[in-house]
């Protein structure tokens, strides 16, 4: 019998498995259906409470305030010596009608006028009292509105029935508050439950809850975790839904699952809710509990005979496979394995065979690879390292790496690069940082990307040089990112040129074009908020060259630019403009005043001039623009400066002039 055969004949076995399994559980479909009959027939009787409680509620509101009562009550509201009259037909009403032991007689305002048998916890409503004034003026006689709140007396809880008083021309003049006892509703709710599991409540309109016990308590008690909050039905009716009862189960207190049905009554503004037990599940979990035992059996009892039947089989074939995949796994790839029977093992064999001799080739060519790559990490005048992200460890040539930074390297990514932080100029090091971090995530798209970083360094010979670090992310066979391999080569030279190229040679202040490049990037970040432009003009440059030569001219513009980026240190930036035109950037708006009157003090000392005995005072007309207040670009802010800078030399020079609409030069 072949292998496939034989593989074929065992998974037929397992196939019959998941059948008697599905089979077995078909039954218990059954217990399922059982509960939406159940929620159907909890559904019937919270409608038909529903119903019930809002016809007795309209049928005993309609009793409450018969003629002679409304002449009595409308005749207290316009003579307060008729009160005791009123009060007399109150009591004689209330005798008459077994829900109402307790009223209040309100104008239309909500002013008491009396109580009988007064409640402390009572406030008017008077949005229900709005809901039947806004109809004042058509024939409201008879209706009524409720204020579906319970408040708990001493012996039951209550509701509020509003009445209103009409007069002679039908209008309202006020409104018969009766307290509506809840014990028939109660009483109603109890004879409603199927069973002693079940439980029955009313939501009234500010999230209390009375029980089928007559207990009123917040709706937060319940223990009701839903999808849906049963205190937002009326504020936000939108999550629920537009339909009148829902169902839903949820976790009790106690840990069990419980359902419910939800009864909607927007017109009184009231819920119902019947909660009940899962009274199916348990049965349910009980059968899946011994379907999976059996299960379990089955399979158990079928693994043994498979265990069987392969052992008796295959162990010889499968034995001899196992010790060559071993033998291969030590090294050993000249280990050719031998299985007699001509069958499917034997091709497996000679197929291994063959992927050894294919491993054993390229086995020789990695080590050859690596000897050459060893052999470029030494004779390279740069660092070149290759960072193993799978096993946390960095490759490079260690000698080479102590020539140039003067400590042995470490085996980690944060030993090697985490430590190299301290010799990163303080300047340059949250740069690096921020390359650092954020490497893995920034430097690959899809496809291999190089990435770099300058910064200066701290080498061997106690000098910080400028070094450029250049990293390459390679995939590994399964699609993840595996190795990090780089360099690290020593551009002072390259950087000497850039930077000079950057700098005005005479000054040592920015040129022009990187002041204003520097501005731009600047107000690009979203960090940078406020800042000032200042432009300095040197007052009377033309009589200094004309009278002291060129060379001191020279000399002035030194000791301004010198005076300027000695007085703004860290807080701002200078550059030319050109010719005997300088200008500064302050980071803070507040300081550029400040900046502009040090300047001037500055300059206003005694200068030698060169070769000579003569002393001369530098003076400067100074111009000031805000960012963002008067431009938000580099170059049209310097023009605002400039114009400031016009208007304080046109007005007296060696003063400074913060821009005001309108100071543009003119001709």
């Amino acid at each position: 019998m072949g292998l496939i055969r034989k593989l074929v004949l065992s998974l037929s076995f397992v196939i019959i498995i998941p059948v008697i399994f599905m089979l077995m559980h078909i039954s218990a479909l059954n217990y399922i259906s059982t509960k939406e009959t159940q929620f159907d027939n909890v559904t019937s009787l919270v409608e038909n409470f529903g119903k019930t409680v809002s016809e007795y509620i309209d049928s005993s509101s309609e009793k409450m305030l018969s003629h002679s009562l409304n002449y009595a009550l409308s005749h207290a509201l316009d003579d307060p010596y008729a009160i005791p009259e009123a009060q007399h037909e109150i009591v004689r009403s209330i005798s008459q009608n077994p829900y109402v032991d307790n009223s209040v007689l309100l104008t239309t305002t909500g002013d008491i006028v009396f109580s009988i048998n007064p409640i402390g916890d009572f406030a008017p409503n008077k949005a229900v009292m709005d809901e039947i004034l806004k109809n004042d003026g058509n024939d409201i006689a008879g209706e009524t509105a409720v204020d579906f709140n319970f408040i708990e007396t001493g012996s039951a809880s209550v509701i509020f029935i509003y009445v209103p008083i009409m007069a002679n021309d039908n209008s309202v003049k006020g409104f018969l508050v009766n307290y509506f006892d809840m014990r028939y509703i109660t009483s109603l709710m109890k004879t409603t439950l199927l069973d002693g599991n079940s439980g029955m409540y009313i939501v009234d309109s500010k999230n209390n809850v009375l029980s089928h016990n007559g207990d009123v308590t917040p709706l937060s008690e319940l223990s009701i975790t839903s999808k849906r909050s049963i205190s937002t039905v009326f504020q936000n009716i939108g999550s629920w839904g537009t339909a009148e009862t829902y169902r839903f189960n949820f976790d009790s207190f106690t840990g069990f699952q419980k359902e419910a049905v939800l009864l909607k009554n927007k017109d009184l503004n009231f819920c119902v809710l019947y909660v009940f037990p899962s009274s199916y599940l348990v049965a349910r979990i009980s059968t899946l509990i011994i379907l999976e035992i059996c299960y379990v059996a089955i399979i158990a009892v079928l693994i043994i005979l498979a265990y069987l039947y392969f052992k008796k089989s295959f162990q010889g074939p499968f034995e001899e496979l196992f010790r060559t995949i071993q033998t291969y796994e030590s090294g050993d790839w000249t280990y050719r394995p031998v299985i007699e029977n001509s069958n499917e093992l034997s091709l497996i064999s000679d197929a291994l065979w063959h992927m050894a001799e294919k491993m054993n080739y390229m086995y020789l060519d990695i080590k050859f690879n690596e000897y050459r790559y060893k052999l470029s990490l030494e004779f390279s005048s740069d660092i070149i390292y290759d960072i193993d992200l799978t096993k946390n460890v960095v490759d490079s040539a260690a000698d080479k790496w102590e020539s140039f930074f003067g400590n042995r390297i470490g085996t980690t990514e944060k030993q090697v690069f985490g430590a190299l932080t301290n010799a990163v100029h303080t300047e340059d090091r949250q740069i690096y940082e921020q390359y650092r971090n954020t490497l893995l995530h920034d430097c690959y798209d899809g496809i291999e990307k190089q990435c770099s970083v300058e910064f200066r360094v701290l080498l061997n010979d106690g000098n910080y040089h400028w070094v450029l670090k250049k990293d390459i992310l390679v995939k590994g066979a399964t699609d993840n990112i595996e190795h990090i391999v780089g360099s690290i080569v020593v551009i002072d030279e390259t950087k000497n040129i850039e930077i000079k190229a950057r700098v005005d040679s005479l000054t040592g202040l920015f040129n022009r074009a990187e002041f204003i490049n520097r501005l731009n990037t600047l107000f690009a970040s979203e960090n940078h908020t406020e800042g000032a432009v200042i432009f300095f003009d040197i007052d009377d440059f033309k009589h200094i060259n004309d009278n002291y030569g060129h060379d001191v001219g020279d000399d002035v513009l030194k000791f301004t630019g010198t005076s300027i980026l000695d007085t703004i240190g860290k807080n701002g930036i200078g550059g030319r403009y050109g010719g005997d035109e300088l200008l500064a950037y302050v980071y803070n708006r507040e300081s550029a005043a400040g900046f502009a009157d040090a300047m001037l003090d500055k300059l206003s000392k005694d200068f030698i001039v060169r070769g000579s005995l003569d002393t001369l005072k530098i003076k400067s007309s100074i111009g000031i623009a805000y960012y963002p207040d008067h431009e938000t670009n580099a170059e049209d802010l310097i023009k605002k400066a400039d114009a400031a800078m016009y208007h304080a030399k046109k007005n007296g020079k060696n003063q400074y002039r913060i821009y005001t609409p309108g100071d543009e030069k003119t001709e």
